[in-house]
């Protein structure tokens, strides 16, 4: 085919020659209906962008008045768990012919109903939205009811559950479940907890979590040692110093997010604490390089990949099949033991 052709009459058959795979390996990566191994699945990726493939999903899109983009809406990119399931995301919407428009919501209502508004505007066939949860409770619910309104847009909640619509998150119960069992296992009886917004799903589960951890070691919940509200790093520096900066601190914690455990480390070494033999510390989500860091953390990392090409899978299936019932998937995190965590000293705090 010439050049300046490819983009109107490539098929599933120019693909599967130019990546020297089947059709049915073609279909099975564009659809998402079979496995397909990571090299396979790079060929023919790779053939997809330069024969500009695309699939007759999107043609049927297009005939219903929406083009073939997908809302991404994040509270912030930079934090390497959404900018994973960002990536994840657009690759996975790319082999199925779609684009990816991301916002950054800065957990304001206000600015994620903006971007909606966008994102509908250039008539978006579907949303993946991490609703925002650290601003005004009735914007949020605006939000909400713009979303189920005339418009009707297919709709994936991600890290965030909300009631009557598709999600795809953490376990984020199970993962503050297993960081808190890790530091009791170790023989800590004192276990502190630092989070952010109570606002979000997200933080009320891990609290939950934490919770659930100390009742089935023995230890019980003393709100003292807790630190909720904390909505950025600053605040959690904060709330890190006040809870570490008396005698009576905790000799582990858990913290609820990347954020959060930073902010941690940081006040630890401005009171001189040493991690773990002073301070155990066992994080939720993970870093990109851990090994830069002093002590590595021990964390519960999030699938954020998986996470993010489930949403694509899902907004898909909700645009073909808008009357089916909601679906939530939640997906396991996984313990990383590192350097931040030990056995407490013979002098632990009572």
């Amino acid at each position: 085919m010439a050049a300046s052709d490819k983009r109107e009459f490539a098929t599933l058959r120019d693909v599967a020659r130019l990546a020297s795979v089947s059709i049915a390996t073609v279909s099975a990566t564009v659809n998402g209906t079979a496995f397909v191994s990571p090299a396979l699945r790079a060929r023919v990726l790779k053939a997809i962008d330069e024969t500009g493939y695309t699939p007759d999903g999107v043609a049927r899109s297009l005939k219903r008045g929406v083009a073939p983009l997908i809302g991404l809406i994040v509270s912030d990119v930079t934090i390497p768990f959404f900018a994973t399931l960002a990536r994840a995301a657009e690759t996975a919407a790319r082999a199925r012919g779609y684009t990816i428009l991301m916002g950054n919501s800065d957990e304001d209502p206000a600015t994620e109903r903006r971007y909606l508004e966008a994102m509908r505007a250039q008539r978006a066939a579907g949303m993946i939205l991490a609703i925002a949860g650290a601003g005004d409770g009735a914007a949020e619910a605006d939000n909400l009811g713009f979303l189920r309104s005339a418009v009707a847009v297919p709709t994936v909640m991600i890290d965030r559950s909300v009631a009557g619509w598709d999600s795809v998150s953490a376990d984020h119960v199970g993962s503050a479940e297993a960081a808190t069992a890790h530091l009791a296992a170790l023989g800590h009886r004192r276990i502190g907890f630092i989070a952010g917004t109570v606002r979000l799903s997200t933080n009320r589960e891990r609290l939950d979590g934490y919770r659930r951890a100390l009742a089935a070691a023995g230890l019980g919940y003393d709100a003292t040692l807790v630190r909720l509200e904390n909505k950025h790093g600053e605040q959690a520096y904060d709330a890190a110093l006040d809870l570490l900066g008396t005698a009576a601190r905790p000799s582990a914690v858990v913290l609820a997010n990347i954020k959060v455990t930073v902010a941690t480390m940081r006040a630890a070494r401005a009171l001189g604490l040493r991690s773990p033999q002073d301070l155990s510390i066992a994080g939720i989500d993970d870093f990109p390089w851990p090994e830069l860091m002093q002590p590595q953390p021990t964390v519960v990392a999030q699938p954020a990949e998986r996470i993010g090409a489930e949403a694509v899978r899902l907004v898909l299936e909700r645009i073909a099949q808008r009357d089916a019932p909601p679906r939530a998937l939640v997906l396991p995190g996984a313990l990383i033991v590192r350097e931040s965590s030990a056995p407490p000293a013979a002098t632990e705090p009572r």
